[in-house]
Parts: structure tokens; sequence; C-alpha cells
């Protein structure tokens, strides 16, 4: 397992871009671009994390995108490191299941479970970073399926599980909004996206994308509906 670099859609990521978000990377702060009138609120420092929950949802992923699509233009475009926090594990993922098994048990446990949090960075083909979003979604372990190790993991961590259950972003909310924006689905004009071992990433965000629909059940099918989005 290592990066996984994938562009909704289809044109390969430049070879310099594995190296400055892969896991030796350190991002150095850049100054985020003027903001258009009318756009949102000016960023406050390209590291300080943006915690984003429903009452102020609109407004920041309206900030997200508009970094995002200042870098998008050229060859080198923007770099988009995605990271989904999930409520862990209820069918078996052992390492040692065949492919197929494997990618079995990512649509078992992805058509289950829900992301809790999603976590968007941006940065440009020199590692400079603009801008760092977590979208905390609404969660609440009392209903919603998980595995209690990964609930009591991430409470250790400090994830707030009262405040995801009240005031949290929608799933449905997000995946409309990302849908419907110029970080997918444009071709040659959206940036390049970014995980670490990011299967299980993936996969969330195509159920977002898609409305909760079922991930295809071949593999190489859910590797063509990443690629024409």
């Amino acid at each position: 397992p290592g990066a996984s670099l994938a562009r909704p859609p289809r044109r390969s990521a430049p070879a310099s871009a594995m190296g400055p978000l892969g896991s030796a990377w350190r991002p150095r702060a850049a100054a985020p671009p003027p903001l258009a009138p009318g756009a949102p609120a000016a960023l406050d420092g390209a590291r300080h994390i943006r915690d984003v929950w429903a009452w102020n949802f609109d407004e920041e992923f309206a900030a997200l995108v508009h970094v995002a699509v200042q870098y998008c233009a050229g060859d080198a475009g923007a770099l988009l490191a995605l990271d989904m926090e999930f409520p862990g594990f209820v069918c078996d993922t052992q390492r040692s299941l065949a492919p197929g098994a494997c990618y079995r048990a990512l649509c078992a446990n992805v058509g289950l479970l829900w992301p809790i949090q999603v976590g968007i960075a941006i940065a440009d083909g020199e590692g400079n970073l603009y801008g760092v979003w977590n979208f905390n979604l609404r969660f609440d372990p009392a209903v919603d399926l998980h595995s209690k190790p990964s609930i009591a993991f991430l409470r250790q961590a400090g994830v707030d599980f009262d405040r995801h259950r009240s005031e949290g972003v929608l799933a449905a909310d997000l995946g409309r909004k990302l849908a419907g924006s110029s970080l997918v689905g444009t071709a040659g004009l959206s940036p390049y996206w970014l995980t670490f071992s990011g299967l299980y990433d993936w996969g969330y965000l195509l159920k977002l994308l898609t409305a909760g629909q079922p991930l295809p059940r071949e593999q190489g099918a859910f590797e063509d509906a990443l690629s024409a989005r």
C-alpha cells in the first residue's frame, strides 16, 4: 500500500505529484489567492484546519471550491488530499483475503456504514499548502452502525459525537455539493485527488457522490466509476 492518486476525471497525474503529497511530504503554508468580491471571508491561515458543521457548511464549501479552482489551470492543477474517518469495519477485512474478497468486503462495509469526518487539504504541485477543511458529518453512535473499538478510538482522539449528532453536516448535503461542483467530473479541469492507502476513502467518496448507491459489483467497474467523476 502507498499513496494513491486519482483525478476524477481522466488524465494522468504529473510525475511530480506523488512526491510532494507522499508519506514524506512536509507542507509549506502559502498565502491563499485573493477572493473575488462577494466571495466568503478570507482564509485565516493555510495551516489552520477549518472545522465545518451544518451552520457554516455553505460558506466553507464555497471557500474550498474558490481556493481549489485557482490552481486548476494549466497542466499541474491543484492537488486535493482526501482523508476519511469512518466507524470501523463490520465485515471481514483481513489482509490475507484474495483481491476479489477484499473488494467484496469493501462493498459490504461501505454499503452498511457512513463516514464521520471528511478531510480535504489543497496544495499545488510544489507542495505549497493553501487550506485544510474538516467536514464533520451527522453521526450518532446510538443509532448508526459502527464498530465499538473504532468509536472508542475516535472518542480518545477527540471526536465529539454529541456535536456530530446535533451539528453535523448531512452526508447527502455534502455529496450533493461535491457532485455539483467543479471539484469532480469536469474533464481536464478538475483537480487531482490523492489519498494514502485510500481504497476506503475512494469507496466512501463514491458513495457520497452517488447519493448512497451501492458500489459497483466488480472492482473494474468501481475504478471506471471513479475515473468518470
